[in-house]
């Protein structure tokens, strides 16, 4: 825990709730930014234009390693597929913290 003194923060020995509520204070605080900042970063344009990139090469990868088109094009689906999830599994997460914030 911390408190002012004389115009300086000093750490002052608190109880291990006091910690554990300023944890959960700055926790609280901070990871409804940090997910919105993260679920954004996949959803802006420069993101889609990097994925675009991104699979477009994976492809390419794939067709140069020797692979027939039908399986390069289903493991490039599968490449873009798992981003997918990833953004939607943050997007969920973001809207659970929000939801959660908003009762609170």
């Amino acid at each position: 825990m911390e408190v002012e003194v004389k115009g300086e923060k000093v750490r002052k020995k608190g109880t291990d709730m006091d910690d554990f509520r300023e944890i959960l204070t700055l926790f609280s605080d901070k990871v409804p930014g940090l997910i919105k900042g993260v679920v954004n970063s996949f959803f802006s344009e420069d993101a889609a234009r990097g994925m675009g990139k991104a699979a477009a090469t994976y492809y390419q990868e794939l067709k140069a390693g020797g692979l027939p088109d039908a399986v390069a094009v289903q493991m490039t689906q599968d490449y873009v597929q798992t981003f997918t999830k990833i953004s939607e599994m943050f997007k969920s997460a973001s809207r659970e913290t929000r939801n959660k914030s908003q009762k609170d």
